[in-house]
């Protein structure tokens, strides 16, 4: 999955810009001379000797008296000032002791994106859109990157970017989500390029082009954008737009990486693990050793994938213990990751270790809440048959297998499941009509599902047969040959 640049890591695009205001100004003065020029009401003095304060240049380091004399600075009228005084309450920009105010720094914003200072309109338009310390409106903080954009900010313009990418705050429209992306782009924003990279590699709103989507990412990967060194690693990963290099994907995922982009971390150690890459000078077993530390960035910045693998590499003898992964799993299980859920209900249910059907039973139905249709038809299973110890209960088999039905491709054998059940008459009542009902959806779907085909056999059964349905040999035999046609060998016998 590429990783798309969206609203999210703002922070940290807006605290390298803030760094880049501050340092806009050139600094020929020494500390006192601008104390001095800034007591005779230089507002400009003010603001850089509160920049040297922030940095310790010249001056023993001291964020609160930067402070002090940004806002001084800021009352002179250096919207500089007040920008960076903004950044200071938000807690964006310097280490400090001072609790975070986005109230305050909003003001601050305010003041100085009432001015024309674009950062300040971004940042502000940051806080709207998160409702971070205040009321949440996104119309504002998108009125607000709109004129940040105007004003010449790339990231504003990425960011309206996306409000059109996304559909939320405005009406979708993909052709000026790439006219912003390209403004962005052309502004020197490396994730307007890396956007419009994504935008040009899949044909959204501008025609197909995975040549140049690669040429894009790299200009992104360039100017540090780790978002773009994935997309370009996974690229060389799967040959796409360009001749497959594992290796030269390794070394942007490990860019990327190094930037604290947790997907990249994880990809990265799944090329370790199967030795995909090859690392000079050590054995494969300690290759695979190094995996380890990458699920483990990975899963320490949030990234469930990262958690889960880490837990594996526990289990197999690789990192900590048994425990350990168990309580990975939860994490990962927790933040809703099915995935996550659904290893711990195999530990639980397979092993290494004590087993604990009941464990494994609960860890499947928090996989099958969230959306894993296959887990629900694991619990389906495990009512109906009692297998590993559970208690076979027939009507809360059915009704998994129904949530697995409703859940689409993954949990498509439990369409299976439940017609067969409702046709029998094992817990629900037998209704052949209603079972029939159930294989016709499932048929309908054609190759979207990998049961589709055995659905369609078993619905030709019941108009060969007339249950549930009114017989209808010619109806029977062209379920059973679009059942061959999907693959389903049975049906291929009998059409």
């Amino acid at each position: 999955m590429h990783v798309r640049a969206r609203w999210t890591g703002l922070v940290l695009v807006m605290l390298e810009l803030g760094l880049a205001a501050c340092t806009a100004v050139a600094q020929t003065q020494s500390p006192a001379e601008m104390q001095k020029a800034c007591d005779g009401g230089d507002s400009m003095a003010c603001g850089n000797l509160g920049y040297a304060y922030f940095e310790g240049n010249g001056v023993t380091k001291d964020a609160e008296r930067g402070a002090q004399f940004d806002q001084k600075g800021c009352d002179g009228g250096n919207m500089i000032a007040c920008y960076n005084l903004g950044q200071f309450y938000a807690g964006k920009l310097y280490a400090h002791g001072v609790p975070i105010d986005n109230s305050r720094a909003a003001q601050l914003y305010q003041q100085a994106c009432d001015k024309e200072h674009a950062m300040a309109c971004t940042s502000l338009g940051w806080l709207y859109q998160h409702g971070d310390g205040f009321t949440r409106d996104l119309s504002r903080g998108f009125a607000l990157y709109q004129k940040a954009c105007d004003l010449g900010d790339s990231l504003a313009c990425d960011n309206v970017g996306n409000a059109y990418a996304d559909g939320r705050v405005v009406e979708k429209d993909l052709v000026r989500a790439v006219a912003f992306y390209q403004k962005a782009c052309d502004m020197g924003g490396d994730e307007g390029c890396n956007n419009l990279g994504y935008m040009t590699e899949y044909g959204e709103g501008i025609a197909k082009d995975p040549g140049r989507a690669m040429q894009l990412y790299q200009k992104a990967c360039d100017a540090e954008s780790a978002e773009a060194c994935n997309n370009l690693g996974m690229d060389y990963a799967k040959g796409n737009g360009v001749t497959k290099d594992i290796q030269r994907a390794a070394e942007l995922y490990r860019k990327a990486c190094d930037k604290d982009l947790a997907s990249s971390c994880f990809y990265l150690g799944v090329l370790y693990i199967n030795h995909r890459v090859v690392l000079p000078g050590i054995s494969p077993t300690e290759q695979i050793r190094q995996a380890v530390p990458l699920f483990k960035k990975g899963c320490d910045q949030g990234y469930d994938s990262g958690c889960a693998a880490l837990a594996m590499t526990y289990i197999y003898g690789l990192g900590e213990n048994r425990e350990q992964a168990i309580d990975l799993f939860k994490r990962a299980c927790g933040r809703k990751f099915a995935t996550g859920c659904s290893l711990l209900g195999e530990l639980y249910e397979y092993g290494p270790g004590q087993k604990n059907i009941n464990d494994a039973i609960e860890a499947y139905k928090m996989a099958c809440a969230v959306g894993d249709g296959h887990d629900c038809v694991t619990l389906g299973y495990l009512y109906e048959t009692g297998t590993d110890g559970a208690l076979k209960d027939l009507p809360q088999a059915a009704e998994f297998y129904r949530k697995a039905c409703d859940q689409g491709p993954a949990g498509s054998s439990g369409c299976i499941s439940l017609g067969d059940m409702y046709q029998q008459g094992e817990g629900v009542s037998r209704s052949a009509a209603t079972a029939a009902d159930i294989y016709r959806t499932a048929c309908s779907k054609g190759k979207v599902i990998g049961w589709s085909g055995v659905a369609c056999t078993r619905l030709g059964t019941l108009y060969e047969y007339g249950e549930g349905v009114e017989k209808d040999a010619a109806q029977a035999a062209k379920l059973y040959q679009e059942a061959c046609g999907l693959d389903d060998k049975e049906a291929c016998g009998k059409k």
